[in-house]
């Protein structure tokens, strides 16, 4: 009897560890990869304007997929992969220009209802490229994304 009681004890702890385990991501952090968001318009803007400078004096357009974001104290650290490409006019021609495809972490303030992107981080060329990755991402979207 003393075994059995035992092993419901274990077996329940191991159903509840499980629980968690699959349930880790708590609603402050949360995978966003089929989600809008309203303040997609403004992140979508601020990567326009801040990841890639024309190279062809044209204007660029970036989209982006969303792996998550945390939030803690009324600070917001959105974690993206973007893809950014300029377009720029050579006569009657709309032709493509520089471009690029990175992972993106935009940090952002929350005052109110209100969000401000203070500043962002992309990873570093070179062979520390896979360290920087690590530094700018939690470890859970490493899991999900062979970047490295």
């Amino acid at each position: 009897m003393r075994n059995k009681i035992i092993l419901a004890i274990l077996l329940a702890f191991t159903i509840i560890g499980f629980v968690i385990y699959k349930n880790k991501n708590s609603l402050n952090q949360k995978l966003l990869s089929n989600v809008s968001l309203p303040e997609d318009g403004l992140l979508e803007k601020y990567l326009n304007n801040i990841i890639l400078k024309p190279e062809f004096g044209g204007k660029v357009f970036c989209v982006f997929n969303k792996y998550g974001f945390e939030e803690k104290d009324n600070q917001i650290a959105y974690y993206l992969w973007a893809y950014c490409e300029e377009y720029y006019k050579k006569g009657t021609e709309i032709l493509m220009g520089s471009g690029v495809s990175i992972p993106v972490r935009l940090n952002a303030s929350k005052k109110g209802n209100q969000i401000i992107i203070t500043d962002y981080k992309k990873p570093i060329d070179g062979e520390d490229y896979s360290k920087s990755i690590r530094e700018m991402f939690p470890e859970r979207f490493f899991k999900r994304n062979k970047w490295i």
